[in-house]
C-alpha cells in the first residue's frame, strides 16, 4: 500500500468512530422479519417508492428476455401490503431504470425506444406512446418537474410536459450511464468525460475530459457531479463549470451502478466489499466499512447503509462504529434458501429487495428509529426513482 493509502484508510478509521456523526445519520433498527413475499416477477427487480393520489405504491421493474413469461410484467405497481395493483409489460424488455411523475411513467426498452404510460385507470397495461431514439442502448429516463430527459447512443433528449419532443443535443461520445440534472443542466458521461447541457435549450455549457470512463450513474450535490471512474477513482467536477474540484483514488476495479447520498456524505460501494463515504465538497473521506462483496448500489436509512453483498445476503451496517449491524439470510416460506438480488429500497420503516429468482420480499425493521436518507439508489436530486419534484427546481 502506498503513503497516500495508508492516509486515507488511517483518515477513514479515525473519522468513523461514531462521536461527531452528524444528526441526521444517527440512528437504529434490529433484525427484520419477512412481512410478506411476492413472486412471479423478473429476477434481481428494482424497487422504488412513490407517495401518489392513491397513497403509498412500489413501482417493482425487471429485466428479462422478450420471450420470457411476466406474470406480474415488467413493471408491477405493489401496495405496501403486498398487493399487484397494475401490471404493465413492454415487449423487448425493460433497460436501466423507469421513472414516474404526476401519473406518468417511463421506462426505456432494449430496441431503443421509452415508453410513457399515462395512468388514469386501473387494472391491466394502457397502450404507452413511444419515443424513438436514434441508436441504442437508450439511458435514463429522468423526469425534472414536467421535463422528461433521456440518452441515446451519444445523443440527450428533452421531451417538455412529458409528451412533447423539445430538443436534442450530441454528447460527443456514446453515454453509457444514467444522466443526472440539477434542474438547471443535465450531465451526461462519454468514454471521453463528462458534458453539461442546457434544460431548456439543450446548448453545450461545457465539456470537461477525464483520465478514465465513468462506470457509476452520475450524482448532483452541493454544487459538483460526482461519478466512480474506471480506474477506480470518484471524481467531482463544478456543476457551473466542468472545473475538476477533488478525486479520491480508491484503487479497486469495480463500483456498484449507483453512489447515493446520505445526509451531508456521499456513498461508495466496491466490487471488494468496501463501503466509503466522503465530503462531497472536499473529497475528504468520513467514513468506511467492510462486508463480503461484491456490494450492490447502497440505500441508507436509520442510522445505517443496506446492501446486498456476498451470497445474496442483505448486510445493514451502523454508520456509528461503536453500534452493532446485522445480516440477513432468505428463505422461502418453506425454507429454502433465497439469495437477494439488486439494490434495497427503504420506504418508511419497511426494507424492500428483490432476489435472484422471481420474488420481491418486504421486510419490517425492528424498532427503526431516525431519518431516512436518499432511499433510492443514486442519490442526486433525483429522489423516487431519478425525478426533481417541481418544488425542489431552482427558482428561474
Amino acid at each position: 500500500m502506498n503513503g497516500r493509502g495508508l492516509v486515507f484508510l488511517l483518515l477513514a478509521a479515525a473519522l468513523a468512530r461514531g462521536d461527531d456523526l452528524p444528526a441526521d445519520l444517527v440512528g437504529t433498527c434490529g433484525a427484520p422479519s419477512v412481512a410478506w413475499q411476492l413472486n412471479g416477477l423478473p429476477p434481481a427487480v428494482t424497487t422504488l417508492g412513490y407517495e401518489t393520489d392513491d397513497g403509498l405504491t412500489l413501482l417493482v421493474a425487471g429485466h428479462r428476455a422478450a420471450a420470457e413469461p411476466a406474470r406480474l410484467g415488467d413493471l408491477a405497481m405493489v401496495s405496501p401490503e403486498g398487493w399487484a395493483r397494475r401490471r404493465i409489460v413492454a415487449g423487448p424488455g425493460l433497460v436501466g431504470l423507469p421513472a414516474m411523475a404526476r401519473r406518468v411513467l417511463a421506462a426505456a426498452t432494449g430496441d431503443s425506444q421509452v415508453f410513457l404510460w399515462t395512468l388514469t385507470r386501473q387494472g391491466e397495461e394502457s397502450t404507452p406512446r413511444k419515443l424513438s431514439a436514434a441508436a441504442p442502448p437508450v439511458v435514463g429516463p429522468v423526469i425534472i418537474g414536467s421535463t422528461l430527459l433521456y440518452a441515446a447512443g451519444s445523443r440527450v433528449y428533452n421531451v417538455s410536459n412529458l409528451f412533447e419532443p423539445r430538443w436534442d443535443a450530441d454528447a460527443g461520445g456514446a453515454i453509457g450511464v444514467p444522466l443526472a440534472s440539477d434542474g438547471q443542466g443535465v450531465f451526461a458521461a462519454t468514454e471521453a468525460g463528462l458534458v453539461a447541457l442546457d434544460v431548456g435549450d439543450g446548448h453545450r455549457r461545457w465539456a470537461q475530459p477525464t483520465p478514465a470512463a465513468a462506470r457509476t450513474g452520475l450524482v448532483v450535490t452541493s454544487g459538483a457531479v460526482v461519478a466512480g471512474f474506471a480506474d477506480g477513482a470518484l471524481r467531482a467536477f463544478d456543476t457551473e463549470t466542468g472545473a475538476p474540484l477533488w478525486e479520491q483514488k480508491l484503487g479497486v476495479t469495480t463500483f456498484a451502478p449507483d453512489l447515493a447520498l446520505a445526509g451531508p456524505w456521499l456513498l461508495a460501494a466496491t466490487g471488494d466489499g468496501r463501503l466509503v463515504a466522503f465530503d462531497p465538497l472536499s473529497g475528504e473521506p468520513t467514513w468506511q466499512a467492510r462486508r463480503p462483496g461484491p456490494l450492490s448500489s447502497p440505500t441508507a436509512g436509520f442510522g445505517h447503509v443496506f446492501v446486498i453483498g456476498e451470497a445474496g445476503r442483505l448486510f445493514a451496517v451502523p454508520f456509528d462504529v461503536k453500534a452493532k449491524g446485522w445480516t440477513y439470510i432468505g428463505f422461502t416460506p418453506d425454507g429454502q434458501p433465497l439469495p437477494l438480488a439488486g439494490a434495497p429500497c427503504l420506504f418508511g420503516p419497511r426494507l424492500y429487495v428483490g432476489t435472484a429468482a422471481d420474488r420481491l420480499v418486504a421486510l419490517d425493521l425492528k424498532d427503526a428509529d431516525g431519518d431516512i436518507n436518499w432511499a433510492v439508489p443514486g442519490g442526486t436530486a433525483q429522489r423516487n426513482g431519478r425525478v426533481v419534484p417541481p418544488e425542489e427546481l431552482p427558482a428561474s
